[in-house]
């Protein structure tokens, strides 16, 4: 069939997987490229003419520009061209100490033995090699730990290093810092609106659920703590950029109280998401079930949309979907460890993202012996800056292996194996198939006249 646009003859894409669909009694048909993410949901009958090669030449064009249709003439598909991942970090971890005054029963960091808190040769090392590197123009400093406020000192020195540093070579630097809320002052909140920094905050949800998870030493909970750190910065006028509520089997079955108490409290910008296999968590097996985070995350999205707030993970999952687009480094492959982020422990150790910071066999090496350059070229390093979803059976099988991207180090966690599945594989897939039955129902079967009965 000719197209008047392109001006040649298809045949559907040999690689494409064909989904048939039942929505609410109407049958539909997603064709899809597992390999670059793409699809065009088909009616029944649009997918018998089809079959039968009497679709029209805007069709074909439309199949064929999204790579689902290759020409017949030679052969080829369109080319899909994604941004290239990046080669060199612009986020570093800094994690000025590893002390933390909670001891949250699924944290990823749980299993790191303290140390002293960062020295200024570490800081400043780790200054000189982030701003230094002539091609990245835009730097983020996030703080983390442990509790970064617990050493609230160093993270002010810190800044001050850094700010001394860039002084040479004048890039665009952010500090952000990820912190569980309890120790804010108003000495801090100052300090952190003077340097505009972009905060977030973990709190899973109202206080009869967030205080069976995030606890202090003794079990006692930290909700109480967390809404005061809050009121502060509010006091301050200072915004809270978004939250992470951490879904465990304490919580995953309350996803409207959860979205209620955001809505409620005015923290109107959150991102819920599974317990990751690391840390902590290896031994308390908070996480839960994959068909009830799956469930959560369905109710979470919908009630959010009624209420009008962002809901990160939502976001996060529907660029997948629904868009070429793959910003989100921790949801693609490969990932951003390695390549966008960098984590830096007191002691001057590297490692290729926050999660692996305690995953010794992940220690890229320290950053006052060697140049991160360096570490990023080691075997190890190399292999997991270039995962692939052509290295696990289960994802190479899987139809939306290209809106994907396992979590390299919940994956270690798991099966001790950063190349396989992640281990919300199955409520991925639930996640992807949902929002496009979403998608067609909100676009196609609603605006559909109502099938026959007779």
């Amino acid at each position: 069939m000719n197209s008047p646009w392109l001006s040649d003859a298809y045949t559907l894409a040999d690689n494409v997987r064909d989904l048939h669909l039942d929505i609410e009694g109407t049958k539909f048909h997603v064709i899809l490229n597992p390999d670059i993410g793409s699809w065009m949901a088909l009616t029944h009958e649009d997918h018998v003419r089809l079959k039968e090669g009497r679709l029209s030449s805007a069709e074909w064009d439309a199949l064929y520009i999204r790579s689902l249709a290759k020409k017949i003439s030679n052969g080829k598909m369109s080319t899909s061209k994604f941004p290239n991942p990046a080669e060199f970090p612009s986020l570093y971890v800094i994690n000025t100490t590893l002390q933390c005054n909670l001891r949250c029963k699924y944290c990823f960091v749980g299993s790191v033995e303290p140390s002293e808190n960062m020295s200024d040769a570490v800081m400043r090392t780790t200054a000189i090699q982030a701003l230094s590197h002539p091609d990245i123009k835009k730097i983020i400093f996030e703080f983390q730990g442990g509790e970064p406020l617990m050493d609230f000192k160093g993270m002010k020195r810190f800044v001050s290093i850094a700010e001394e540093t860039n002084k040479e070579f004048g890039k665009d630097v952010t500090y952000r810092i990820e912190t569980n809320g309890t120790l804010i002052t108003e000495e801090i909140a100052k300090f952190l609106k003077e340097k505009k920094f972009h905060i977030g905050i973990s709190i899973d949800g109202p206080k009869e659920l967030n205080d069976l998870t995030r606890i202090h030493e003794d079990g006692s909970g930290s909700y109480n703590e967390i809404i005061h750190g809050v009121s502060i910065l509010r006091k301050n006028n200072i915004e809270i950029l978004g939250v992470v509520c951490t879904i465990s089997k304490y919580n995953v079955k309350h996803p409207k109280e959860i979205v209620d108490f955001f809505n409620d409290s005015g923290l109107k910008s959150f991102k819920p998401r599974p317990v990751n296999i690391a840390g902590r968590e290896k031994d308390s097996h908070t996480a839960a079930e994959n068909k009830e985070w799956l469930e959560a995350y369905k109710v979470i999205r919908v009630e959010s949309e009624k209420l009008g707030l962002t809901n990160a993970s939502a976001s996060i999952y529907e660029e997948n979907t629904y868009t070429p687009f793959r910003d989100y480094m921790c949801l693609r492959y490969p990932c951003g460890a390695g390549r966008e982020v960098v984590s830096i422990n007191p002691n001057g150790d590297v490692y290729p993202c926050d999660g692996f910071k305690s995953v010794k066999e992940y220690k890229m090496g320290n950053i006052l012996e060697e140049s991160i350059r360096d570490m990023l070229e080691k075997p190890k390093i190399r292999e997991l800056r270039n995962r692939s979803w052509k290295e696990s059976d289960k994802c190479n099988a899987c139809a939306f292996h290209a809106m994907c991207g396992p979590c390299a180090y919940s994956t270690y966690g798991a099966f001790g194996d950063a190349h396989r599945e992640d281990p919300e594989c199955n409520a991925r897939q639930g996640i992807f198939l949902y929002l496009i039955k979403d998608w067609i129902n909100k676009n196609m079967l609603t605006s559909r006249e109502p099938p026959s009965t007779t």
